[in-house]
């Protein structure tokens, strides 16, 4: 007796045959003139208990891929977004040419040259029987801290470990805003609690914000009506801490409150060691700045974002804010690691005026690497906004020198903290004769003023280095040609609707961001021939406005645009990743050894590698 199981490619089916009955579903609501069949799986009434059944293979005519991000095939049993392609593929939406465009897209494993393929939005993987397994739908999407976050990913990941009998994700809402995510867990050994044993087998498969704050053990899911998991239900399920966090006062103490503070706004606390660092527990530069606001609110202090890089855990809280309220007084200079046998590393604020934005890259520096952090004393008092980056700069050297008199400093700046680390090397090499080694992530020059003749020199040399680093470059040579296509492409569509634009960030809530973005638009500096830095460049990143034939643009060149001003040649480094995530876990461990190795090199040290 076999049930025949049709399937649409999107839909994932629960079924119980009625008993000694063999029987058809199709589509999960019976053949209609609308139905569109992808998938096939013949299966017993057996099958699919406790676990849902496969979607199966593809039809006739029908072919079926399981990709990446950047559309490569995944082997067997790795999870990704299911493509569908075949003769048997529709044109598209009707009367809906935008929707056309983004969901039908050109096959690159066709041999026709105008085969299209069909992203579904789906996430599957592939069974070792040569069927596909539905995992569930990719748009199950949620923000979480700046983050989008697969529900569906988290799912399978979880699902594919062999202790799982069912799973459901869903945000953890606080005050209408998703903050986590709570993965509902049915193990195949009823009352077994494995919270711990699937958080490791997460650990080493997911990044750290996609991990789940709790695990919630069930018999059963609760269902809908209609058999599906009630997702509803399952969100409001409000866990014990966070329902007593919002139930807090100051009658328990200041301790109390700053604990109640920090369970509420990291609710994988209440099941974690006491020891457990802020980033462990799910927390990033925009939680830490709502724990600086609570903390304000709690004693009146305003406690920097900054100083959650001295002690992450909350210990280093509860310190940090009895450290403020007996001396009320602002600290530029943050000590963020003072351990360590290497010569120590400055990091220089943001156009924020704080160093949060080296919140994972301390911790990923190491242990042997003591690390300093600058910040601008416009944070204590708006009137010593600095009215130059040259003033900047000679504010910094000063600090910097106050705590290491002598020898060659170690500068790092992401973004918009480059340009400041660039003046302070530069400053360094003018008055004192010294290459300072010099980090810029992510940061490309300054703009300089050009005539016509210029940009047209400017433009044939860039395609000549261009054309030899294509030719030389095997490993990266679709790269490459990916990177300009969309530079010409994303100037193309731009320039027909006559501007550039530009995408709109947070940085205007800020007045100090705002003062310090306008310092950068003026930034020139000034000539200088002795001086050489380190550019760390991102991969996955381009923006669409840049184009040799633009004058003010400089990220379309190999170094950023940096060799204009140092007048030397520039070591350049290739990072995976954009820019957001390459000083992010898992990315900025990569970038922590990057910035070593180079520091290495320039500074002549032993090799960190070698120790």
């Amino acid at each position: 007796m076999k049930l025949r199981y049709l399937i649409t490619g999107g839909d994932r089916l629960r079924v119980r045959p009625p008993a000694g009955l063999p029987f058809t579903i199709m589509n999960g609501y019976g053949p209609t003139e609308s139905t569109v069949f992808a998938t096939f799986s013949v299966v017993t009434p057996e099958d699919g208990r406790g676990t849902p059944p496969p979607i199966g293979r593809p039809l006739d005519n029908v072919k079926a891929y399981v990709l990446d991000e950047k559309l490569r095939q995944l082997p067997v049993g790795e999870s990704g977004e299911l493509y569908l392609g075949g003769v048997q593929l529709a044109r598209g939406y009707l009367n809906r040419p935008e929707l056309t465009r983004e969901r039908f897209i050109p096959d690159p494993f066709a041999d026709e040259p105008e085969a299209r393929m069909y992203r579904t939005g789906d996430w599957a993987r592939w069974l070792t029987d040569g069927e596909l397994d539905f995992l569930g739908r990719k748009d199950d999407q949620i923000q979480i801290r700046g983050h989008r976050v697969e529900l569906g990913e988290i799912e399978a990941q979880l699902f594919a470990h062999d202790t799982v009998q069912q799973v459901c994700c869903v945000p953890q809402m606080i005050d209408g805003m998703p903050t986590s995510v709570v993965a509902h867990v049915v193990p195949k050994t009823s009352g077994q609690d494995i919270s711990e044993i699937l958080r490791s087998h997460l650990e080493a498969q997911l990044p750290e914000y996609m991990m789940p704050s709790q695990f919630v053990m069930h018999e059963r899911l609760p269902l809908t009506p209609q058999g599906k998991a009630d997702r509803a239900a399952m969100m409001s399920m409000l866990p014990k801490n966070v329902a007593s966090a919002k139930k807090s006062s100051m009658g328990g103490g200041l301790e109390d409150a700053l604990s109640t503070l920090w369970d509420s706004l990291l609710p994988a606390a209440a099941d974690s060691p006491k020891d457990a660092t802020f980033a462990e527990l799910g927390g990033d530069s925009l939680l830490a700045i709502k724990l600086v606001l609570g903390v304000e609110e709690i004693t009146g202090q305003r406690l920097d974002v900054s100083a959650f890089l001295v002690d992450l855990t909350f210990t280093g809280l509860r310190d940090a804010v009895g450290v403020r309220m007996l001396r009320n007084e602002f600290e530029p200079v943050l000590v963020l690691r003072k351990q360590g046998a290497r010569p120590p590393v400055f990091c220089l604020y943001g156009h924020s005026g704080d160093i949060e934005a080296y919140f994972h890259l301390v911790k990923a520096l190491g242990d042997d690497q003591p690390v300093f952090g600058i910040r601008s004393p416009a944070l204590e008092d708006l009137s010593r906004l600095p009215q130059s980056i040259e003033e900047a700069a000679e504010e910094v050297v000063r600090l910097i020198r106050k705590v290491q008199p002598h020898g060659v400093p170690s500068l790092v700046g992401y973004s918009w903290a480059g340009l400041l680390a660039f003046e302070v090397a530069r400053q360094f090499a003018s008055t004192e004769g010294i290459n300072c080694y010099t980090a810029l992530i992510g940061t490309t020059a300054p703009m300089r003023t050009t005539n016509l003749i210029f940009r047209l020199t400017d433009i044939a040399q860039y395609f000549l280095r261009w054309l030899w680093n294509f030719i030389t470059d095997h490993k990266h040579r679709r790269w490459r040609l990916i990177r300009w296509w969309k530079m010409v492409r994303g100037t193309k569509l731009n320039q027909a609707d006559g501007q550039f634009p530009l995408e709109e960030v947070d940085w205007k809530s800020s007045p100090i961001s705002v003062h310090m973005i306008g310092l950068e638009e003026k930034y020139r500096p000034l000539q200088i021939r002795d001086i050489s830095v380190d550019v760390f460049r991102e991969r996955d990143e381009f923006n669409f406005w840049s184009h040799p034939f633009r004058t003010a643009p400089t990220d379309y060149l190999p170094d950023g645009g940096w060799n204009r001003w140092t007048h030397q040649p520039n070591r350049i480094h290739w990072l995976e990743g954009d820019h957001v995530t390459v000083v992010k876990p898992p990315l900025v461990s990569d970038l922590a050894q990057a910035i070593c190795a180079a520091m290495d090199q320039c500074l002549k040290l032993p090799s960190s590698q070698d120790s």
